[in-house]
């Protein structure tokens, strides 16, 4: 009898259906817990320390330094907020609060409940020009009323703040005026000069005006001319009005107002010689109605200025000029001269 083929082989045994897909599923699980496995070691490896560990581990600035900042990019101001003065001014351009700063000694961090300001600082306008290097007026910091003075070199800094302090300012000391800004909020001072506290404004304006005055005396005078009479004619000559705040030694007795200075001049008809308009034939009403008497701001008889005393703003009104005026004639008689009234509007722009 002849055997079949592989007769006494055993036949392959089939593993349960259940069993082969548990089998299949460690295998997927365990690929993909090796996978994160792996992933997370990689990550691991890569991971950078946090911005604030990082400046945590640095070393803390001094409290009440003010040092140059290296490589700093404060925010910058708009508007930018400066102070002028008679021969130069200082701006603050920018102004930031940061974590730590860049200095000469190296990378420092605010101190623990501190903080560190950091702010620019530029040239800025001044009332005769050209003006000078901000430098020139030598600013310090005032932290809480102490007073420190800036690095010589570069044009930011960084100030230290310990805890509590809040009450920081630049401040410049220049002609007889305090002013200072803030180094919190960027605000300006209280006694700061309005007048050069913005370089857009426009501060003259061109007059370039002649009329003709008429003044009536209480008695006739004998001017050389022949009989005596008592109706006299002045050509006035208006040539220019500008604001200012130094002018010939004068200053406002506010900071916030300024001179409103006009060459003002006439001479009589038919006469060379110029004299000055008196303060009391000189009158400026602004649109408000509010009235300034007129001031000689100029000790010299050559140059003829009107000065009004005005808010730092003002740019427009009415020069009025007229009036009574008790005089003395050569030969010592008394007598008054009435002008008549002419009004010329003059702005700004």
């Amino acid at each position: 009898m002849t055997d079949e083929p592989g007769g006494d082989a055993e036949e392959p045994t089939e593993l349960p259906l259940r069993r082969r897909v548990g089998i299949a599923a460690l295998v997927v699980v365990a690929t993909v817990l090796a996978g994160a496995l792996v992933g997370n070691l990689l990550v691991a490896g890569d991971k950078k320390p946090s911005r604030r560990a990082e400046v945590s581990r640095l070393e803390p600035a001094r409290v009440g330094d003010v040092q140059r900042a290296v490589e700093a990019s404060p925010k910058e101001l708009d508007p930018v907020v400066g102070m002028g003065s008679h021969h130069a001014g200082i701006a603050v351009t920018a102004l930031d609060e940061v974590d730590d700063v860049r200095t000469p000694e190296g990378r420092r961090r605010a101190p623990d409940g501190g903080r560190l300001i950091v702010f620019k600082v530029g040239d800025w306008t001044c009332e005769t020009e050209p003006c000078a290097s901000w430098k020139t007026l030598e600013p310090r910091v005032l932290i809480e009323g102490d007073g420190k003075d800036l690095p010589a070199d570069g044009d930011t800094f960084v100030v230290v703040l310990g805890p509590g302090a809040s009450e920081v300012d630049l401040e410049i000391e220049a002609d007889g005026y305090t002013q200072a800004v803030s180094l919190v909020d960027g605000s300006a001072g209280a006694s700061n000069i309005e007048l050069l506290a913005d370089p857009d404004e426009p501060q003259r304006t061109e007059l370039d005006k002649t009329f003709r005055m008429t003044e009536q005396t209480s008695v006739a005078l004998d001017d050389g001319s022949g009989p005596g009479h008592d109706l006299y004619y002045r050509d006035a000559m208006l040539d220019y009005a500008e604001l200012g705040f130094f002018v010939n030694g004068a200053t406002p007795s506010d900071p916030d107002d300024a001179f409103l200075a006009v060459n003002a001049y006439f001479s009589y008809a038919n006469k060379t010689d110029k004299y000055v308009f008196p303060p009391n034939e000189a009158t400026f009403v602004a649109k408000d109605g509010t009235r300034y008497q007129a001031r000689d701001l100029d000790p010299s008889e050559s140059i003829a200025l009107l000065g009004f005393q005005v808010p730092a703003d003002l740019r427009s009104g009415t020069l009025v000029l007229g009036g009574v005026t008790p005089k003395t004639s050569t030969t010592g008689l008394p007598y008054t001269s009435t002008l008549l009234s002419v009004r010329i509007p003059i702005t700004i722009k």
